[in-house]
């Protein structure tokens, strides 16, 4: 009994191992479906480097005076381009313009074109060339420059030869010695006929932080147009410091009269007096080499004119006495 009780365990035992190897078998392979899921679920993507474009020219800041403008600009990894002109009128009035759009395809390329700023859409004013791209899945690429185009221009400068610029000639002349010398250029819109430059006035005021501040002095330019005018700050009284100088040109356009201003910061010192070396007391006193010059050309007068008289006094005693 004992025996075939245990038989039959054994067999029970053996089948059930049997059973469990089957099943176990028939069951998928956890891990391999885990990676099969995974691989079902995660999209990879790949997206192009952002659109690179580089506006060359016009130069961002800068004033022209021809009506005639190249637009020049480089791009990379971009499919459209779009050019826009921004355009604000001397009364502060904006326009915007489509100028161009391109189909780059991704290439890396450059662009030239020219735009005529005397056209009808366009005049005298302040302008924004806008580069707009767009790459791949839609990344946006951007470049932007800003310039003015009025009928004149102006720029200041020291005066060539004039040292440091506390030093230098007269107005109209090659020589002296009068400080804070320097020259003021004039450029002039000479092919579109769309308005004239009428007047310039030269403005200085306190430079106060990088702020124009009280008005010191006003100076109109009598002649003009002209192409330069010679500024000599010392001509006018000014004490040592740090100014704004401001040429305001005057200009008719559409029967109105408006003004376009060109600012520059200077620094001004008033030129010491030369002084020779005469020792502490002496140096002290500021007396210049000309005031040694001048004291000793009265000094030598003086003292001829006496010694002429105490010679020709002497003469007359003689003579009397020979009577």
């Amino acid at each position: 009994m004992k025996k075939t009780h245990k038989r039959a365990l054994g067999l029970f035992g053996l089948a059930a191992v049997v059973a469990t190897t089957v099943f176990a078998a028939t069951l998928p392979d956890l891990e391999a479906s885990a990676i099969t899921n995974v691989e079902d679920t995660i999209t990879v993507r790949v997206v192009g480097n952002k659109p690179d474009i580089n506006i060359i020219s016009p130069e961002s800041g800068s004033t022209v005076v021809s009506p005639t403008q190249d637009i020049h600009f480089t791009y990379e990894d971009v499919d459209k381009i779009t050019i826009i002109i921004v355009y604000t009128d001397p009364d502060g009035q904006t326009h915007e313009y489509l100028y161009d759009e391109i189909n780059a395809d991704y290439n890396a390329g450059e662009y030239s074109g020219t735009i005529d700023l005397s056209g009808a859409d366009y005049g005298y004013g302040e302008y924004e060339i806008k580069i707009e791209g767009e790459g791949a899945e839609g990344v946006p690429g951007t470049d932007s420059i800003k310039f003015s185009y009025y009928p004149a221009s102006a720029t200041i400068e020291q005066t060539p030869g004039t040292g440091d610029g506390t030093s230098g000639g007269q107005e109209g002349t090659a020589g002296g010695s009068t400080g804070g010398d320097y020259t003021i250029s004039f450029k002039y819109d000479t092919e579109s006929g769309l308005g004239s430059a009428t007047g310039a006035t030269i403005l200085i005021n306190e430079n106060v932080n990088g702020v124009a501040g009280n008005l010191i002095k006003e100076i109109p330019i009598a002649a003009f147009p002209t192409d330069s005018y010679r500024l000599i700050l010392s001509n006018y009284g000014l004490p040592s410091g740090d100014y704004i100088i401001t040429i305001r040109i005057a200009y008719q356009y559409n029967g109105k009269t408006y003004y376009a201003y060109y600012t520059y910061n200077v620094s001004f010192r008033v030129p010491s007096r030369e002084v020779p070396n005469t020792g502490s007391f002496m140096g002290d006193l500021n007396i210049s080499k000309t005031d040694y010059l001048v004291t000793g050309l009265i000094v030598f007068g003086i003292v001829g004119v006496g010694g002429f008289m105490f010679v020709a006094k002497k003469g007359k005693k003689t003579t009397r006495r020979r009577r």
